[in-house]
């Protein structure tokens, strides 16, 4: 019955958040806004090493601690945030959304790939794993962090981009269910 339910309950939790929250003119909206208020990384590489190596950590360890001690530093104070399941606008926001994962997840962590730095953004690559609860298996997931920066060296725009239908892949219940339906196609 466990076998059944968690793949059920799980499918629920990511069919709920995964109902965009944001329309594509929005996204388009805050990556124009931030063109007008981030800086060249050409010219200001080193202004935001600082922050680039404290988001590794934070994403790396990603405990409930570090987000609470940590978001402010990372974040100016109208930072957009978009995960591919919500957009957000705040760091005080922004932190509150970190810190609820932590109901929803035992634990989660980031294996950071590398990091590019272009003309105005610096991209973040990395493997998501997640441990949910009530999962026996932790579900991974490839993707990538695109980060603009302010005059202060925060983070002004943080778009992730991953597909969330690779971890529902992962379970068994949803595989059998997609397969069924390819098969009959």
């Amino acid at each position: 019955m466990k076998a059944i339910l968690f793949p059920l309950f799980t499918l629920f939790l990511f069919l709920e958040t995964s109902l965009a929250s944001y329309t594509h003119q929005d996204l388009m909206k805050s990556l124009k806004e931030s063109e007008v208020n981030s800086i060249s990384l050409i010219d200001n590489k080193e202004a935001v090493r600082d922050t680039v190596n404290l988001f590794l950590k934070v994403f790396k360890v990603y405990s409930k601690e570090l987000f609470k001690l940590e978001t402010e530093n990372l974040y100016a104070k109208d930072a957009f945030l978009n995960d591919r399941i919500q957009s957000i606008k705040g760091a005080s926001k922004i932190k509150r959304y970190f810190l609820n994962t932590f109901i929803k997840l035992k634990k989660a962590k980031f294996n950071i790939l590398d990091v590019v730095y272009g003309d105005r953004d610096a991209y973040v690559r990395w493997e998501m794993v997640l441990y949910t609860k009530g999962g026996n298996k932790p579900l991974k997931n490839l993707g990538m962090s695109q980060l603009r920066f302010n005059t202060e060296g925060k983070i002004i725009y943080h778009q992730d981009h991953w597909d969330y239908s690779e971890i529902l892949q992962q379970m068994p219940l949803i595989r059998h269910l997609m397969n069924a339906m390819k098969d009959n196609t």
